[in-house]
């Protein structure tokens, strides 16, 4: 598919995360506290309720709604496979052939409005991140050599050096923030971003304003903090 010898690459392609990933994906201990959709659709049309809150908060909003409607309405059509497959990975796949895509970095669409609340606990805040990276990277599963994940992370001060260790993702390099929600504080940090050049690199690093260094194996292995 590469055009005169060039591969081409969609930096930040967004996922529709399906209304029942985090009831498959999340921890048994925080199953009672998933976030619900209540329109049963993918991404952010999922309605989602967390924690008695909407999620995206502007979903509430009539005048949004109605300024949104004429582009959601097209939406239907044009990406009438993806709806129609719950945006599985097979139809990103096909919608990529038809774009010339070859390989794509994938993003989250609703999932980082989980973690931008600022009085969330930071145990559920992982809890949250790890089922969404959990269900990202059986996503890219489907094809690891064009689809590419961006794992979602949870930034904030009371995330703990000696938690943030523990953590555990098996996902090619990238990484994601959160940013803080329509009615929180800003408390997400500056990230700056280092990617790996070609899969045969060793690895990426990932730079956090707090000095910590996540360190992502490009070729699947299980990346940390280090």
């Amino acid at each position: 598919m590469a055009k005169n010898g060039f591969r081409v690459l969609d930096s930040d392609l967004h996922l529709m995360e399906p209304p029942d990933l985090y009831q498959r994906y999340i921890a048994p201990e925080y199953r009672d506290r998933a976030p619900v959709s209540r329109s049963n659709q993918p991404g952010h049309y999922a309605d989602w309720l967390l924690d008695g809150r909407p999620i995206p908060p502007w979903r509430t909003v009539p005048q949004v709604l109605k300024m949104n409607a004429p582009l959601d309405n097209k939406m239907q059509t044009v990406m009438r496979e993806g709806w129609t497959r719950g945006f599985d990975p097979v139809s990103h796949l096909h919608a990529m052939d038809v774009e010339g895509i070859d390989v794509a970095v994938l993003f989250r669409t609703a999932a980082s409005m989980m973690v931008s609340v600022d009085d969330q606990e930071p145990a559920f805040a992982l809890a949250l991140c790890r089922a969404f990276n959990d269900w990202l990277r059986d996503f890219c599963a489907e094809d690891p050599s064009r689809l590419r994940g961006a794992a979602t992370v949870c930034s904030r001060p009371a995330l703990s050096l000696h938690t943030a260790r523990k953590e555990r993702l098996s996902l090619p390099p990238g990484i994601d923030t959160p940013r803080p929600g329509q009615n929180s504080r800003p408390t997400a940090r500056t990230v700056s971003k280092r990617a790996a050049s070609s899969p045969s690199s060793p690895q990426a690093h990932i730079q956090l304003a707090d000095s910590l260094t996540f360190s992502m194996a490009p070729t699947g292995a299980a990346a940390r903090l280090v």
